[in-house]
């Protein structure tokens, strides 16, 4: 009887790795030499960097490194924070810098070692997304009933530990003796965080998916959970809320208070498909939230964009998912070489997207202040003022941007920064070139509200703009404004940056 090592190498390299998960693939090397042979190539080494790393630009390139050292030294890497403080750096009062109060940390401190797949910033908090597919979170939002962030038309509804429903409270805390208590405003009393009973919320059995334990050595984080078993493979965030898209094609949203809830709400989109906006004709390529939006954007489709959803009332059921107020926007779903759309940012109140051709497009997105509904503003082009600054031979390959800032990459390794000042539409805004950043190999920007960091291909990390509490990481804690891009000292090779309100994070590498 024919056995799976008769399919051959490139059937099971090309056919059947693609199918699994980083574990069962490296159990199959385990099986026998052959099987060993194969799962050490280094095209198999790609695909499981990938699935547990995604697809973001890494500093390192082949030339330095092969697959199997890429996917170890990653594995192996720490999450650093530094800014202001109130909760949302993760850290314990025991890990600030000696000479430092808890209230700000001007420079890198190592947070903790768990396998990281990614890191997002909103704006008080980070997201940690792990390479096991669990996602957590630090610091906090500001209230528990946003009308700026893309939640619900009406305050849900939201079933308490103690109510005798039978739905449980599944903020689960990870904390070390003396930890810092997260700073929240919320409905309970302004400015003072309400800590749920821990011990009270474990003894409660989550519905299907259990919290893993997590060594964070210094810091304090809780679990945001999703119905199912299904894994976390992307995340976003917003100012005031976080997106997620999960393994089965899922999309998740945190976007009321974590205090009463941890479980995020599944989002469905009537008229697209029933149920998930997933099959296999319309896959999730990206996920974006922006400062008051989430969208994505998902093939033949188009990038689907919404600033609210339907409330969740008391006998609202989580897996059946409540309905995203969306709408597609327009000339976004071909899929030819030059028309299709290859990246894309959400800012505030305004999505601008790339195409292929390197044509980039900006659209104003509103909301209905009565029904919730989306609305869509007129669909304007951005290329002439871009085209004063870049060659004939050169055009726009990828995006980054965060609240009022558009950040441009170029074929011929250039980096151009748009942002919007005294209330000017993004078509108005002057670019701006940093010497800095242009031909270093520029691998990606990250904006906060007022400041910016940029990863060179190095593993240098370079931060600019506004210093409030020791954003910037330059260990100056005072409030000024720095105008060129200003290496930070890191003790190993960055690999990752996130960046948010006044805090800026990094996944770093030890190099050995």
């Amino acid at each position: 009887m024919p056995g799976l090592f008769d399919l051959g190498e490139d059937v099971i390299t090309g056919n059947l790795i693609p199918l699994l998960e980083p574990k069962d693939i490296q159990n199959l090397g385990q099986t026998c030499r052959y099987a060993r042979s194969i799962v050490n190539q280094g095209i198999v080494w790609r695909e499981m960097y990938h699935k547990t790393f995604g697809k973001a630009p890494t500093p390192y390139s082949l030339t330095e490194l092969k697959w199997p050292q890429l996917y170890k030294l990653r594995k192996d890497a720490n999450l650093y924070t530094w800014g202001k403080f109130d909760g949302r750096l993760g850290l314990s009062r025991d890990a600030f810098p000696e000479g430092i109060m808890p209230g700000s940390v001007p420079w890198p401190v190592e947070l903790f070692h768990i396998p990281l797949a990614d890191v997002t910033c909103g704006g008080l908090s980070f997201q940690v997304l792990t390479s096991d597919g669990d996602l957590y979170c630090t610091g906090s939002f500001h209230s528990a009933f946003r009308k700026g962030a893309p939640g619900p038309i009406e305050r849900d509804s939201l079933r308490r530990m103690d109510d005798g429903a039978g739905s449980a409270d599944h903020r689960l805390l990870r904390e070390l003796p003396q930890a810092v208590i997260p700073h929240m405003r919320g409905p309970h009393r302004p400015g003072v965080m309400m800590m749920p009973d821990v011990k009270r919320a474990n003894e409660i059995s989550a519905t299907k998916k259990t919290a893993k334990k997590v060594d964070t050595k210094q810091g304090l984080l809780f679990q945001l959970l999703t119905e199912g078993t299904a894994k976390i493979i992307a995340v976003s965030s917003g100012r005031q809320h976080v997106l997620a898209l999960d393994n089965d094609g899922e999309v998740w949203t945190w976007d009321t208070d974590f205090l009463e809830d941890s479980v995020g709400v599944k989002l469905k989109f009537p008229g697209l498909r029933s149920g998930s906006i997933f099959s296999v004709s319309s896959p999730i390529l990206k996920i974006r939230a922006g400062w008051n939006m989430s969208s994505v954007y998902a093939l033949n489709l188009g990038i689907v964009v919404w600033m609210c959803r339907k409330k969740m009332s008391r006998s609202s059921q989580r897996s059946e998912g409540l309905e995203a107020l969306y709408v597609v926007i327009p000339e976004t779903a071909s899929t030819s070489d030059d028309d299709k759309v290859v990246d894309y940012v959400c800012l505030d109140n305004e999505l601008v997207y790339l195409k292929g051709s390197g044509k980039l497009f900006s659209i104003k997105v509103h909301r209905d202040a009565e029904s919730g509904e989306t609305l869509l503003g007129r669909l304007l082009p951005l290329a002439s003022k871009l085209k004063k600054v870049l060659s004939r031979t050169d055009k726009i390959t990828r995006l980054s941007g965060s609240f009022r800032t558009l950040v441009a990459f170029t074929l011929e390794d250039h980096v151009i920064v748009l942002r919007q000042e005294n209330g000017q539409e993004m078509e108005d805004a002057v670019p701006r070139i940093y010497e800095e950043l242009q031909n270093v190999e520029c691998v990606s920007v990250a904006v906060g509200d007022w400041h910016y960091m940029a990863l060179l291909k190095s593993g240098k990390v370079l931060t600019w703009g506004l210093n409030n509490g020791g954003c910037l990481g330059n260990g100056d804690l005072g409030v000024k404004r720095i105008d060129s891009p200003t290496e930070v000292k890191v003790e190993g090779k960055v690999l990752a940056i996130a960046a948010g309100g006044w805090q800026s994070g990094a996944i770093v590498a030890k190099e050995h």
